[in-house]
């Protein structure tokens, strides 16, 4: 699975655990979320709760794929920071000694999944050619909002 980004202008897709990744690297370097838009029919699809009362959306939601959107503001907020953080990745790969496992998905670049029980660092992960993803994410937030969805590698 994969997370594909919907903007106006463009789509991108990311592997889960790269997404995963620049969520974590973004609150752990100061990036405080403002929440994620409810996605688009979100009431008519849930329905009623126990209660009577319509389910509302979780707006701390941004890894899971319903189409929940990010707002302009926000999107730039992350490339913002993501660009401040990105004179410190390093450009050659430190993470090759915490590689654990490697996932070679068609269509797609290799994942390197760490050793289990080893700490691994935003800078770490995105060492080397992984900061191209960091690049890919940048741009394509700096182009504004996007709707967060999931699919299958084809």
């Amino acid at each position: 699975m994969a997370r594909l980004l919907l903007g106006a202008k463009r789509s991108f897709l990311i592997a889960n655990y790269d997404y995963a990744m620049i969520l974590h690297f973004l609150r752990q370097n100061g990036w405080v979320p403002s929440g994620t838009a409810e996605p688009v029919g979100w009431g008519v699809r849930r329905g009623l709760d126990s209660l009577g009362q319509g389910k509302p959306w979780n707006a701390t939601l941004y890894f899971v794929g319903h189409g929940q959107r990010v707002m302009p503001g926000e999107a730039l907020a992350m490339a913002e920071r993501l660009e401040d953080l990105w004179p410190d990745i390093p450009s050659h790969d430190v993470m090759a000694p915490k590689v654990g496992m490697v996932i070679d998905l068609p269509y797609h670049k290799r994942i390197r999944v760490p050793k289990a029980g080893v700490l691994v660092s935003g800078f770490e992960y995105f060492s080397g050619e992984q900061r191209a993803v960091v690049r890919r994410f940048i741009n394509f937030a700096l182009e504004g909002g996007f709707a967060i969805t999931q699919t299958k590698y084809q």
